[in-house]
């Protein structure tokens, strides 16, 4: 992004739409400083500002976009007034999961045409009592009784 104050003849800044892992550049050059600011009002207040770029003549700096951008954001020069003159940039962040189409996934269907499990199919079901000894459930079932009688009677 070439930063700059927008002059009569400029419109600005347009808006921009990244998504989670792009980098975004500033390069600013000539008499007038700047630097780069994110401020979380979308607006031009300071409140809770949070420094990209350091203010200086001469200078460039970067942003990459994290899963906790996600929604919009807002860059400004926070120099004098900058910001009111219209040296401001809108940011849409979308989750990078988000790329692409909504088209479901289609996949081909196993070649001895053999049923096969959802993924999360449970192989073995679990042992019901962790007194199972050898598949001998009735000793598990005897002492799980015992146990819950002791409960009980406690």
């Amino acid at each position: 992004v070439d930063w700059f104050i927008p002059n009569d003849n400029d419109d600005g800044y347009e808006d921009r739409n990244v998504q989670v892992g792009d980098t975004i550049n500033f390069t600013w050059a000539g008499s007038f400083p700047h630097n780069v600011y994110i401020h979380p009002s979308q607006g031009c207040s300071q409140d809770g500002a949070i420094v990209v770029g350091a203010t200086s003549s001469n200078g460039d700096s970067s942003y990459t976009f994290q899963s906790s951008d996600v929604g919009k954001m807002t860059f400004a020069c926070d120099v004098g007034s900058h910001c009111e003159l219209g040296q401001v940039l809108k940011v849409t962040v979308e989750s990078a999961s988000s790329e692409g189409t909504n088209d479901p996934v289609v996949t081909d269907p196993p070649a001895d045409d053999s049923p096969t499990d959802p993924p999360n199919a449970m192989k073995d079901p679990p042992a019901t009592s962790s007194y199972v000894d050898n598949g001998n459930k009735f000793l598990g079932f005897a002492l799980n009784a015992i146990l819950l009688y002791a409960f009980i009677a406690v």
